[in-house]
Order: C-alpha cells, then structure tokens, then sequence
C-alpha cells in the first residue's frame, strides 16, 4: 500500500452522516482505484486480519469511521512505520491493534510478505515480536495496545488526579484542602 494514506481515502467524507450505514467496511477505500477495493474484498472474505500499511497511515482529520470500518472489515492489527497519533488513538479505542515499526523501512519489510500467505506471519502481543514463518526474520516493536489497555484498565481519572492534588499539595507544603 502506498504512502500518505489519509482518513479520507480510508473512509470517505461523504459517507460520515449516513446513519443508515451497518457495515463501514462497504466504504472501505471507497473512492481508490477498483484494485484497492477488490483487495480488501478478497481480505474481508479470506478473513485476513493483518494490514502492511505504507508510511504515515491515517493521516489527515481525526475521522473515527476509518478505523470502523477496518474493523469492520476484519482487520486486527496494522502494521505502519508511523500512524497520525489521532488515529491510533481511535485504533485502540476501537480495539484494533497498530504496531509501529520506526526503525525499519516498510518496503524492506514488505519483500517478506511477497509471495506469503498471512499465516505465514505470527504477531506475538505480549513479546512485541512479529515472526516471519517462511525466515528466522524476526521484527520487535513497542507494544503500544499492551500499554495501552495496561493503563486502562487501572486508569481511574478521578482517583489519579485526587492521588495527584495530595502529591502536588505535600511537595508544595500546603496541607490544607
């Protein structure tokens, strides 16, 4: 997939205030070229749950639908050098896993996937680790989703800035309340 994939080519503006829509993946890549969106039909229908991405996905607005309907569409994990912070964050809020891999260039990566089928590639949550059955290659990445719902499940926004104000109040010497 090529670079500079933006929310809008991932989820087209004219489909945002449909609410009829019950399944986004529809719109999936909806204004891309016809190959794009076979692409993703055959996906949806072999059930691949892993997208190799191209640089910078999901750039552009901070339009929620992308990540629907990637979801939608059977995807789990996606794979990218760098994804706009706005959309990982709707990634992860939508359950969907986006690993970074900054330290390699996604067309050397993609030489591995040329000619493979999606089993032929394992991604180990826990580890940060994707393995590459068909080599010994194997990729480490910092588990953004384990650090994520790790802090989420212990996130209490209330309880963390009371904790907080009690900190900055015994630093600062004032124990009034």
């Amino acid at each position: 997939m090529e670079d500079n994939i933006s929310t809008d080519d991932i989820f087209p503006a004219q489909y945002l205030n449909d609410p009829a829509i019950t399944d986004y993946s529809k719109y999936l890549f909806f204004n891309k070229k016809s190959d794009v969106k076979r692409l993703f039909a055959k996906a949806k229908a072999e059930k691949i749950q892993i997208l190799l991405t191209g640089n910078s996905f999901g750039c552009g607005s901070s339009r929620e639908q992308a990540a629907w309907a990637l979801k939608d569409n059977g995807i789990k994990i996606i794979i990218s050098n760098t994804f706009s912070e706005i959309f990982k964050r709707n990634l992860l809020n939508n359950g969907l896993i986006p690993i970074e891999i900054k330290n390699i260039v996604i067309s050397d990566l993609k030489k591995y996937f040329i000619g493979i089928s999606e089993h032929s590639l394992s991604v180990d949550i826990n580890k940060g680790l994707i393995h590459f059955n068909s080599s010994d290659k194997t990729i480490s990445f910092i588990n953004d989703y384990k650090i994520y719902l790790e802090t989420m499940s212990v996130f209490d926004s209330i309880e963390y800035h009371s904790k907080l104000k009690k900190k900055i109040k015994a630093h600062s010497g004032n124990k009034s309340s």
